[in-house]
């Protein structure tokens, strides 16, 4: 989960993450005002999400391009159940919310069974990566 979290806290910085997709590196030096605007700080929540899946994506591709490999689809998943966990932290009672979050949690479960059952060194990391060791049962 550490690996999946956001740095809003420095907005202002280099290196940060930027809206809508935009690496730093790619913006060339602009004024202040234009970087608080593109900063995470500011987005949605549906913004955050995206980035941090598109981390997630990242951080376990295999290779460029690469979606749909099971330890990109348990990052993603995980990523996923975070933001519906969070939600249902402030909205307790939202049962369709709840069964979307059963739901999500048995796909990814589903999934780790498969990668584990195929190639154990890739489920260890992805579980080791994600944080995962409690909610995995052995």
């Amino acid at each position: 989960a550490a690996l999946l979290s956001t740095t809003a806290s420095a907005p202002t910085t280099p290196a940060a993450p930027l809206r809508f997709g935009i690496k730093p590196e790619t913006v060339p030096e602009v004024s202040e005002a234009v970087r608080r605007v593109l900063s995470m700080a500011n987005a949605s929540n549906a913004e955050v999400t995206q980035a941090k899946v598109a981390r997630a994506i990242e951080a376990f591709a295999s290779r460029p391009g690469d979606t749909g490999s099971t330890p990109v689809q348990v990052a993603v998943l995980t990523v996923k159940i975070e933001n519906v966990r969070a939600h249902l932290k402030q909205h307790v009672k939202d049962n369709p919310s709840k069964r979307g979050l059963v739901m999500l949690v048995n796909k990814r479960r589903k999934l780790l069974k498969y990668l584990k059952r195929t190639d154990f060194d890739s489920y260890r990391r992805t579980v080791y990566s994600l944080n995962l060791e409690k909610e995995v049962k052995e």
